[in-house]
């Protein structure tokens, strides 16, 4: 096919066989140039999601240390931008065991999202039954103290009057003294509970508050005024309110612990997810790198000895016409 050629089409032929492989060439290299850049914008988003991982855990401790709702709102935000990013890199992810690393990174978002409710919610129902509770005792004490100031007057009237009333009288105010005081150390016990969370303070709680119900029901058979009666009664009613609240509360507390164990391990899952998965697509990006570069060496060396062989080939077939024949008879010439 090549001897009967001539030579300008052989030359135009030659010409076109490189631009042919220099095309080949660019081909092989533009593949794996974009397969490297493909492979860049996973790490890529996968550190971005570990970026916001982070955001939203600094957002959640601020919330537990400050309490404000502000900062719930920002872990919100945190967990939509990581589900959407997390969707857009789902999309990007030809192998099935890259999409299914997403998609249990998503979950992992949701898990945590959710512990993280849980929690702030009972957080909220232990703050408004610490106000409750907080009411209880104050009501309780304010009608201790009523009732201690009101017996301690009765007191001082009946020493006016007979021994025997003065006895009844002074049993009375010191009952009344001794509610005052049970009280106080009541609230000191809950404290220390909150403070320690030592089972041992609960105990005291409810053991004094027993102590407190048992001295009400006493001086109610002693009190002959209906006024010092409903200063007891209520005093008793708003005891017993307190305790149901402290112990509430006190349910809530340890359901508290519960549920922070379980959003530091969702939150420890959630970030591990996240690494996992950065580290795949970092180890694939490496991966890829190091394959383009031999890939488009040897695209280039087998373009290369391609043309040679077709140039090769090309020569050796041109047809010994005339000009050629001049030309071999002009170069073996012994005058030249």
């Amino acid at each position: 096919m090549f001897k009967n050629m001539r030579l300008r089409t052989k030359i135009a032929s030659g010409f076109g066989i490189v631009l042919v492989l220099t095309a080949i060439v660019g081909y092989v290299r533009y593949k794996g140039l974009s397969g490297v850049g493909e492979i860049v914008v996973k790490p890529d988003s996968a550190n971005r999601l570990i970026e916001l991982t982070q955001l939203a855990r600094l957002e959640q401790k601020n919330h537990m240390a400050e309490r404000d709702e502000k900062y719930e709102k920002l872990v919100a935000e945190k967990i939509d931008e990581i589900t959407e990013l997390a969707g857009e890199l789902h999309g990007l992810m030809n192998d099935e065991a890259d999409r299914q690393g997403v998609a249990a990174a998503q979950t992992a978002a949701v898990k945590y999202y959710g512990s993280f409710k849980a929690w702030v919610d009972g957080e909220v129902r232990q703050a408004k039954i610490y106000e409750e509770m907080v009411k209880a005792a104050n009501e309780a004490i304010g009608l201790c103290e009523a009732l201690r100031v009101d017996q301690k007057n009765q007191l001082n009237e009946a020493r006016k009057s007979n021994a025997e009333t003065v006895s009844d009288k002074l049993w009375k105010a010191d009952s009344a003294n001794r509610l005052a005081k049970i009280c106080a150390a009541a609230r000191l016990a809950q404290k220390n509970y909150m403070a320690e969370k030592d089972q041992k303070y609960a105990d005291q709680v409810t053991a004094q508050v027993k102590s407190i119900t048992q001295l009400c029901d006493a001086l109610t058979v002693r009190m002959k005024q209906q006024n010092n009666r409903d200063q007891v009664n209520g005093t008793k009613s708003a005891v017993l309110a307190y305790h149901s609240s402290f112990q509430e509360w006190s349910d809530l507390e340890k359901m508290q612990e519960q549920e922070y164990k379980a959003l530091v391990a969702a939150a420890e899952d959630f970030g591990a997810t996240y690494d996992r998965l950065r580290e795949v697509q970092k180890g694939k990006m490496v991966s890829t790198r190091a394959s383009s570069n031999p890939m488009m060496i040897a695209g280039t060396v087998i373009a290369i000895i391609l043309g040679t062989i077709l140039a090769r080939v090309m020569w050796n077939a041109r047809r010994p016409g005339r000009w050629s024949s001049r030309r071999w008879s002009a170069w073996s010439s012994p005058t030249r």
